[in-house]
């Protein structure tokens, strides 16, 4: 027979009218005694008035995952898949801002790897191996989530990794040209001598326009930017709601969460280059509009007709 244990509260009544109350008492008594502390039965113990994590405590047994708290609402969810090779954790940022954690997980003698779902590719990191536990430095961006992957045996109980330092070079001056999807109020295209967010525009066409406009500007590359091993990323700050970025005619991916970072590498060359950043914004933007005393065209109204005949695009 199996040594079993039980954790919980000690049951107050019983809520079946055709039980036996008396005996449901007796056992109660048994199991739980008064309500508290530990209680030995048979060949298992109760644990009673306790918590699981007063009670894995008490029994040595440790988190199968962990992580430090920089901040006192730090906060992070994962979740674990045995794989036939090896252990799978899914963890979540759940916080607004960008956490650096130390991340322990119950696996031992098996290098970890981090797999990106956005972008499915994956990479090595920096661990330790210690009483039967691996940790790993996680840097999550806000809301971010990453795959930590344990599949490649390994007699090592540590890794470092150098550090990756980044340096921001440049910021791309001049003047941008945005054209504008047709056919839902905004003018072909316009010149921004500044980067500004649409609802901010005097034209009401670009303030209230909710769709596709694409960025385009040149991007002068100092030769000095291109050192052995080094990426070149583009960061776009804040961007509403998502964009597709493109360096010299090669599309780079789509982003849609901060940071609204692409990589550039292998696109991006000495010299004058030619990139374009095509934004998508929320629907939300020309409802607005259309609620305005002065607003005469229900651009909304519009283009839903033209989504359901099947002729316009969103």
């Amino acid at each position: 027979m199996k040594l079993s244990r039980r954790v919980g509260t000690k049951p107050s009544d019983d809520p079946s009218l055709a039980d036996d109350q008396a005996e449901f008492h007796k056992l109660n008594d048994e199991l739980f005694g008064d309500g508290t502390g530990v209680r030995n039965v048979g060949k298992g113990k109760v644990y009673s008035g306790q918590g699981l994590a007063e009670v894995f405590g008490a029994l040595k047994v440790a988190p199968d995952f962990d992580y430090t708290r920089p901040e006192a609402d730090t906060r992070l969810l994962f979740v674990h898949r045995k794989l036939a090779d090896g252990d799978l954790y899914l963890v979540d940022n759940r916080t607004d801002r960008d956490e650096t954690v130390d991340a322990t997980f119950r696996v031992a003698g098996k290098a970890p790897e981090l797999w990106h779902p956005e972008a499915g590719n994956s990479e090595p990191v920096s661990y330790q191996i210690a009483d039967g536990r691996t940790t790993v430095l996680l840097h999550r961006e806000p809301w971010g989530t990453v795959f930590v992957v344990f599949r490649q045996a390994t007699q090592a109980t540590s890794r470092t990794l150098p550090k990756l330092v980044e340096t921001p070079v440049a910021t791309v001056e001049g003047a941008w040209n945005v054209a504008f999807e047709a056919g839902r109020g905004a003018p072909a295209s316009i010149t921004l001598d500044r980067l500004i967010s649409w609802p901010d525009s005097t034209d009401a066409g670009v303030k209230y326009f909710s769709g596709a406009g694409t960025y385009t500007n040149t991007i002068e590359a100092s030769p000095n930017w291109f050192k052995k091993g080094a990426h070149l990323w583009i960061d776009l700050g804040d961007v509403k709601n998502l964009a597709e970025v493109t360096v010299n005619g090669k599309p780079l991916g789509i982003v849609w969460y901060p940071p609204y970072r692409v990589d550039v590498t292998g696109a991006l060359r000495p010299g004058a280059n030619e990139g374009s950043i095509k934004v998508i914004n929320a629907w939300v933007n020309r409802l607005i509009g259309d609620q305005q005393p002065d607003a005469t065209t229900k651009y909304s109204e519009r283009c839903a007709k033209r989504i359901l005949r099947g002729d316009g695009s969103v």
